[in-house]
C-alpha cells in the first residue's frame, strides 16, 4: 500500500474496488469452471421433488438444531483467544463481529477469513496481526482436530472393499480419499508444532525473520519482524489455562455437535450411518472446502460430500444427494442468519472511540459490511 493510497480516500476505494473485482473474478471462475467439469463427471446438484419427499422431516429438524448449535460454540470460542490479549473485550460484540467473520467465509476465494480481524482491530485495543494470529491458530486447531477425526474414523469404520470407481453415476477418485486425509492429518500436525515451537521460542524466530528478510531489505525485515511479534502475541492462550481450557472446552462442543448433525441428516436421508462413518464424512466435506475456492464452496462441497459418502454407502447415491442438498442449503441460510444477527449485534453494542482500520483487499469487504463505531 503506498502512501498516497493511505492519504487520499478516492485512491483507497478504487484500489480495494479492484481487488475485489478481481478476487471476485478469479473465485467465479473457478466457480463455472469447477461447476463445469462436475457436470461432466455427474455430480447431481439439485435431486428431485421425489427424492426430497423421502427425507425424515423430524431427523431435519433435529439436524438443523444441532447444527446451529455448534455454530454457537464456533464463533463464541474465538473470544477465549482474544481475552488474553485484551481482557476487556465485550463478549456480545466480540460474538457479534464472530458471527459476520462466520458468514464472510462463503465469500469468494474465502475473503471472509480477514473479516474478524479487520473488524476487531476497529475497536482499537486489537492490532489487525494479533487478531488475525487467533485466526490462524484457531485454523490450525480445527484442521488438527478435523483431520484425526476423519482418518480415526476411517481406521475404526473401514470403508468398503474395493472401492468403487464412481458413485451411481458420477466418477469421482475415490482411491485419493484416504491417502488425503492421512496428508492433511501430517500437514496439520506440523503446523501445530509450529505455532508452539514460534511461540516459546520467540527470540528466535524473531531474529530467524529478521536475518531472512534483511537479506532483501532491512526496512522490510523490521517492518516483518514488528509483525510477526503481534502473531507471536495471538498465541498467548497456549500459556492461559482459564482461556485455553475454555478454547478447548468450546471446540470440542462445537465438533461434537457438527458430527451429530451430520449423522442425523445421514440417517434422515436414508443411510444407516454410524457415529465413526459421520467422522469421516465430515473429515472428508471439511478438506474439500479448505482451500479457497468458489462463492459459497459452490462445487467443492458437493464433491466433498459426494466423495465422503461413496466411501461407506456405494449403492446410495440417491439418498447422498438429499443429503447433500439439504446441508448444503442450511449452511447458506445459516450463513445468512449470522450475518444478519451479527450486524445487528454490532450495531447495538457500538464502542465510542473505535478506529476504523485502513485496510485494502479482502479486508474492504468486511468494512463494507459492518457499520462504522467511530463517534
Amino acid at each position: 500500500m503506498t502512501q498516497e493510497t493511505l492519504t487520499d480516500p478516492a485512491a483507497s476505494t478504487a484500489q480495494r474496488l479492484r481487488t475485489i473485482a478481481v478476487r471476485t473474478s478469479i473465485s467465479a471462475l473457478i466457480g463455472v469452471s469447477l461447476y463445469l467439469v462436475l457436470r461432466e463427471l455427474g455430480v447431481e446438484f439439485i435431486p428431485s421433488t421425489e427424492s426430497l419427499a423421502k427425507l425424515d422431516k423430524p431427523m431435519v429438524a433435529l439436524w438443523l438444531a444441532l447444527w446451529l448449535v455448534g455454530t454457537v460454540f464456533r464463533v463464541y470460542r474465538w473470544l477465549h483467544l482474544l481475552r488474553p490479549i485484551d481482557p476487556t473485550l465485550p463478549p456480545l460484540r466480540t460474538f457479534g463481529i464472530g458471527l459476520i467473520g462466520f458468514a464472510a467465509i462463503f465469500a469468494p476465494l474465502r475473503m471472509g477469513e480477514v473479516a474478524r480481524p479487520v473488524l476487531a482491530a476497529r475497536d482499537g485495543n486489537i492490532k489487525f496481526f494479533q487478531a488475525a494470529g487467533t485466526v490462524v491458530a484457531e485454523r490450525i486447531v480445527d484442521g488438527l482436530l478435523l483431520t484425526s477425526l476423519a482418518v480415526l474414523g476411517f481406521w475404526i469404520a473401514p470403508p468398503v472393499s474395493p472401492l468403487p470407481s464412481g458413485f451411481g453415476h458420477m466418477d469421482l477418485p475415490l482411491f485419493m480419499v484416504v491417502p488425503a486425509t492421512q496428508l492433511a492429518l501430517l500437514i496439520f500436525v506440523s503446523a501445530f508444532i509450529a505455532m508452539v515451537v514460534f511461540y516459546f521460542w520467540r527470540a528466535a524466530a524473531h531474529r530467524i525473520v529478521f536475518q531472512v528478510v534483511g537479506l532483501v531489505s532491512k526496512p522490510l525485515a523490521a517492518m516483518v519482524t514488528s509483525q510477526v511479534e503481534r502473531v507471536s502475541d495471538s498465541l498467548q492462550f497456549l500459556m492461559s489455562r482459564r482461556h485455553g481450557l475454555r478454547f478447548l472446552r468450546d471446540t470440542c462442543g462445537y465438533w461434537l455437535a457438527t458430527v451429530l448433525s451430520i449423522l442425523v441428516l445421514l440417517q434422515g436421508s436414508g443411510m444407516q450411518a454410524n457415529f465413526w462413518q459421520a467422522c469421516a464424512v465430515i473429515g472428508v466435506m471439511g478438506l474439500s472446502t479448505t482451500l479457497p475456492g468458489p462463492p459459497g464452496f459452490l462445487g467443492t462441497y458437493q464433491f466433498g460430500a459426494y466423495c465422503g459418502i461413496a466411501m461407506f454407502f456405494p449403492a446410495q447415491a440417491e439418498a447422498a444427494a438429499r443429503f447433500t442438498f439439504i446441508s448444503y442449503c442450511t449452511q447458506l441460510s445459516n450463513a445468512l442468519l449470522c450475518l444478519l444477527v451479527g450486524m445487528w449485534i454490532v450495531s447495538r453494542n457500538a464502542l465510542p472511540g473505535a478506529q476504523p482500520v485502513r485496510r485494502v483487499g479482502a479486508a474492504a469487504t468486511a468494512q463494507q459490511i459492518a457499520p462504522s463505531t467511530k463517534k
